[in-house]
């Protein structure tokens, strides 16, 4: 299941609530958490949430925040999950599901296709009523909703016009200039590479997944050891040290090795398979790639 990401969530102290229930789960005289043990914690978050549901808006609202997207998207991953697993607690709710999807495909969420703005979403909404564009990271955490919405979608009962706007929305943001090679934000391939395993996943349409997620890994993995063209530093340093920003010297307070930042971007590569299996070329530089997930000595051989 994926983590849900406490500093979205409201109120805050559904972070304290994940954790008790992990505590108590731990207490136990039993292995390490199970999938009943998180449903479990699942139920509860959803449980927390209740006074945020707001009926009348079909979303979780705070005063804070509004109908947030992001926290929007966490949920309705929740209620996705929870149908395409056949649960029948909490976290199952099927028509606050549908309600979620209609809004992040459909305006005003849903841009349909807005100005490119550098470091800005361009596909969805900072909430699920505003025109107010959020960082760019959202657009692939909503598509990963969608997705999971997808694959729940006879569970869910999303009628033909619902799994059509998926349809729609998914493939348009993945087309969109601000996400089509060469563009990346630094260094940062994963949120590109998220954004077309979900929309090929949807759409069956893998032409974006073959060609820009195959040119975006092998840019990286030619800077693994020697900068890009146009770029000061290498994207590692000595002991693997991560380069957010290889344009800017080594020195530079984005360039601190965050492991954070080093695993988010690693985890582009759990789209290899899926692009693989979808006719992508095998990229020449994957022994270095692995070299680098591994912590092995990097080979020496120039990457092709």
């Amino acid at each position: 299941m994926p983590l849900l990401q406490p500093q979205w969530l409201v109120p805050l102290g559904l972070a304290a609530l994940a954790l008790s229930a992990a505590a108590e789960a731990r207490a136990a005289d039993r292995p390490p958490l199970r999938d009943a043990d998180y449903w479990a914690i699942a139920d509860r978050i959803v449980v927390g949430l209740q006074p945020a549901w707001d009926e009348r808006r079909g979303a979780y609202v705070s005063d804070w925040q509004g109908a947030a997207a992001r926290t929007n998207a966490n949920m309705l991953i929740v209620h996705a999950l929870a149908a395409r697993h056949h649960r029948h607690g909490p976290a199952r709710a099927d028509e606050r599901a549908r309600r979620l999807v209609d809004h992040m495909t459909h305006a005003p969420m849903a841009r349909h296709g807005g100005p490119a703005a550098r470091h800005r979403s361009v596909c969805w909404t900072a909430q699920l009523d505003s025109s107010k564009t959020d960082h760019i990271s959202v657009d692939p955490q909503i598509a990963e909703a969608l997705d999971e919405a997808w694959s729940a979608r006879r569970a869910l009962g999303l009628s033909p016009a619902r799994r059509a706007a998926i349809l729609a929305v998914a493939g348009r943001c993945a087309r969109h200039t601000q996400w089509r090679y060469p563009y990346v934000l630094l260094n940062q391939i994963n949120w590109n590479a998220q954004l077309y395993a979900h929309a090929a996943h949807v759409t069956g349409h893998n032409d974006v997944l073959r060609r820009d997620y195959r040119r975006h890994v092998l840019r990286f993995a030619r800077g693994i050891a020697r900068p890009m063209p146009g770029m000061r530093i290498a994207n590692l340093g000595p002991g693997y040290a991560f380069h957010y920003s290889p344009s800017q010297p080594t020195s530079a307070p984005l360039n601190l090795d965050a492991p954070e930042y080093a695993t988010l971007v690693a985890s582009s590569l759990g789209a290899y398979e899926q692009a693989r299996a979808a006719g992508m070329a095998p990229i020449g530089g994957k022994p270095m790639l692995r070299a680098w997930v591994q912590r092995r000595p990097l080979p020496g051989a120039p990457v092709r």
